[in-house]
């Protein structure tokens, strides 16, 4: 090992020692000097920001609504219940903040009557009322004529409302995130837009024509009282209204609007991943004695390599040695009776043909042979001759050989050569020729 290689083993070993004492794995008798501490954040306000797929949910609820229209004050409350279905998909963002797309409708009931203090001038979502003159076929709600100066029909209208609403769950905006907490109350808020389904009436003259479907902005609101059974399911009972302008149901009766209260009961499905991770802080510490001996053992290898490279700086110039290619004896054999070189033999033998440039000065032997066993002897001394022709054909013209270089034998056939293997005799095989 001369002093070169010294300089290079030590300055790697230093820089070694140096990086694995900076990350605290140093082997031997120091890997149990350090300590690594994984500290948890029990601060309940803080949890770390999940990936987007996780914390989606999916809510089926069911329940009843009634409308708030321009003569609904005046039916009896029996008669205004109807049924309402939401299905709604969402995710939290944070344990406190979410939001989700709502789906919420089925069918609404009031009542109509005659505007402009004209009597029989009625409009909205009238029941028996296709075509024709006046009321026919409209059912009168008795309940709401008698506290009314003029008759009052019953309407009804399928409707959907779209919405996007933003949650808030209040119990761990100020109580905390808890993974296993029981009880969760969440107002929300949102805009949407309502659709109805049929297509209300107006009477004009006393002939009912039918209008356009009413389509219509709200606005959302509402209260979820929610209860954890599990990770994956929780059960909820919400409040929930909207607004709207007082076309929706189809009347136009100098309202602020029109507004739909719900009392629905559901389920929520929470698709996995759930939940949040806990932010978390890594403490590594190392004994001080410890780092100390590092410290100076690098100090050491510091000294000791500087004066390995002043002294090598004091050295003679080494004169590089030359690097020498020496070509052994090359095998190259044939189908029996064929001279025809294969691809493999022309890449052997392209790697003599630069074996034999890197010696200019030797010259090589190309001796042919053939097999004893096959064929008579004048034709073994023609496929020798054949044979030998073609490596030396294949050297000068396509490697670029001299002809000078190459000293031709052409020995006939001869007896198994190696192996006891007939295969191997019917062969060329090159050597260095003795100078």
């Amino acid at each position: 090992m001369n002093l070169r290689q010294i300089i290079s083993i030590l300055g790697l070993s230093a820089v070694a020692f140096i990086g694995a004492a900076a990350q605290g794995e140093v082997v031997s008798e120091f890997a149990t000097d350090s300590t690594k501490v994984v500290t948890y954040n029990d601060d309940k306000y803080k949890v770390e920001t999940n990936h987007f797929g996780d914390n989606w949910f999916i809510t089926l609820q069911g329940g009843a609504q009634m409308l708030f229209g321009d003569h609904s004050k005046q039916m009896d409350f029996g008669d205004r219940l109807t049924p309402a279905a939401t299905v709604a998909f969402g995710k939290w963002f944070t344990p406190t903040i979410g939001v989700r797309a709502r789906f919420t409708g089925w069918e609404l009931k009031g009542v109509s009557g005659h505007t402009n203090s004209i009597p029989g001038n009625y409009q909205g979502f009238i029941t028996g009322v296709k075509d024709g003159q006046g009321l026919q076929g409209a059912t009168q709600n008795e309940g709401a004529t008698k506290r009314n100066t003029y008759p009052l029909y019953n309407t009804k209208m399928q409707y959907l409302n779209s919405s996007v609403d933003v949650l808030f769950d209040v119990v761990n905006l100020f109580g905390g995130y808890k993974e296993d907490r029981f009880f969760h109350l969440m107002p929300y808020v949102g805009i949407g837009w309502g659709h109805s389904f049929n297509k209300p009436f107006h009477s004009v003259g006393g002939v009912m024509k039918e209008q356009r479907e009413s389509n219509e902005a709200t606005i959302n609101g509402g209260l979820i009282a929610a209860c954890r059974l599990s990770d994956a399911l929780w059960m909820h009972l919400s409040a929930d209204a909207f607004y709207a302008n007082d076309r929706f149901d189809g009347q136009i009766g100098g309202r602020w609007g029109e507004g739909i209260l719900q009392a629905q009961l559901g389920l929520t499905y929470n698709i996995p991943g759930r939940g949040w991770n806990r932010s978390r802080t890594t403490v590594v510490t190392y004994n001080e004695e410890l780092l100390n001996t590092l410290r100076n053992r690098v100090n050491e290898l510091q000294r000791a390599n500087q004066v390995l490279r002043d002294e090598l700086a004091n050295q003679p110039a080494v004169q590089e040695a030359k690097e020498t290619i020496i070509a052994g004896p090359l095998l190259v054999t044939f189908v029996i009776d064929k001279w025809d070189l294969s691809n493999k033999d022309k890449v052997n033998l392209g790697y003599l043909a630069e074996a034999m440039r890197r010696e200019p000065d030797s010259k090589f032997v190309i001796a042919g042979y053939a097999d004893r066993g096959t064929g008579t002897s004048k034709r073994n001394q023609f496929l020798s001759e054949q044979r030998s022709k073609v490596v030396i054909d294949f050297l000068v013209n396509e490697q670029g050989i001299s002809p000078d270089r190459l000293i031709r034998e052409s020995n006939g056939g001869v007896e198994n050569m190696f192996y006891d293997d007939p295969r191997c005799s019917r062969a060329v095989i090159s050597r260095v020729a003795i100078k």
